[in-house]
């Protein structure tokens, strides 16, 4: 499995839409990872959905998000975690022991609760209640 974390300073960036770096964690069977920075500071926005497909990423865990590269992210089959902070060693540790989203590693200012089974109310993540479909999870 990859998973994708847009990197600022060693943390979750703050914005998916703006950050410049991008992590890819290749997580193997016996949960060992490695790590391999990706610059996209030259990837324009329109094209950064596909560019995820393209290193076959599984899931992308970031800050906040525009919808619109949500929807596209989501509609190229990869799971979206908006709305995570923190730093990278604790939001991997986090997404491997399956606890995202984790109050603790949420954004200050973003919801708070959490629906059924764990998960943010259907129509949360990146667009805030503006209906984020089933793909969002």
């Amino acid at each position: 499995m990859k998973i994708a974390i847009p990197e600022f300073n060693g943390r979750v960036s703050p914005v998916l839409d703006f950050s410049k770096r991008l992590l890819v964690v290749e997580i193997t069977a016996d949960s060992r990872s490695e790590q391999s920075p990706a610059d996209w500071s030259e990837t324009p926005l329109p094209e950064r959905a596909r560019r995820l497909k393209e290193l076959k990423i599984d899931a992308l865990l970031c800050g906040g998000v525009s919808c619109e590269l949500a929807a596209e992210i989501a509609m190229e089959g990869i799971r979206v975690f908006p709305w995570i902070s923190g730093e990278i060693p604790e939001v991997i540790s986090a997404f491997l022991a399956d606890r995202l989203p984790d109050p603790r590693m949420t954004m200050p200012g973003c919801p708070r609760g959490r629906g059924p089974g764990d998960r943010w109310p259907r129509g949360w993540g990146a667009c805030r209640g503006r209906g984020g479909g089933p793909r969002w999870r």
